[in-house]
């Protein structure tokens, strides 16, 4: 019986020192395969979802007539992913984001030579995105879900409002290509106030970002 009692001892012993080291295997491949941080790459080709008006109204002297924004923008920046866990990691960046809008500049106080021309305008920004990213699932391809905030300073003379924020959701993949991970995240971003206090149009865009993760 003693023998019997010593054999399943070292059985039970033999499987939970195993599981250990297994453990501690996985957890610094997970080390190597996740780091503290990560520097990524990014650009984004963004279609916008705007709220048709006739006018962008600057003051009561002068504007934009037949104002509409121009289809598809694009952005282009840098970022640093900070690592928490497996699971969670805080992103911080600096975006140039071009919005820019057709239609022809009016003043009532202006003296113009010859009647302005129907043309595009660029409404330029330097963004600072700041948001939790969730990794869903975290392998060689990974799932996450982005939730946060941007911040937006307009760079032109276009708009009154020098600063708006910008609530930002996004749902992404990303898969290892050889030491660097490629990104691809559907963003969802819709600024929380109105560009010029004369109208109440938002700035607001769905687009497809695609990065690298070094």
């Amino acid at each position: 019986m003693r023998i019997l009692y010593v054999y399943h001892f070292m059985k039970t012993f033999i499987t939970i020192i195993s599981i250990l080291i297994s453990l501690i295997c996985i957890g610094q491949s997970n080390q190597q395969l996740y780091e503290k941080w990560n520097l990524g790459l990014n650009i984004s080709i963004d279609h916008n979802l705007y709220n048709p008006i006739t006018n962008m109204v600057f003051s009561n002297q002068s504007g934009i007539a037949d104002f509409r924004r121009t289809k598809y923008n694009f952005s282009a920046g840098i970022d640093n992913q900070f690592n928490f866990s497996n699971r969670l990691a805080l992103v911080v960046g600096v975006t140039y984001s071009e919005m820019s809008v057709e239609g022809t500049y009016y003043c009532y106080s202006c003296d113009f030579s010859m009647a302005p021309l129907h043309q595009t305008f660029r409404l330029s920004y330097i963004q600072t995105p700041l948001y939790f990213r969730y990794f869903i699932y975290r392998n060689t391809i990974g799932v996450h879900f982005d939730g946060g905030f941007s911040g937006s300073y307009s760079i032109n003379r276009f708009t009154l409002q020098n600063f708006v924020f910008d609530s930002r959701l996004g749902l992404g993949i990303n898969h290892s290509l050889g030491n660097v991970k490629m990104n691809y995240t559907m963003v969802y971003s819709n600024s929380l106030a109105i560009i010029s206090e004369y109208t109440d149009y938002k700035l607001r865009s769905v687009g497809l970002l695609v990065g690298l993760i070094f």
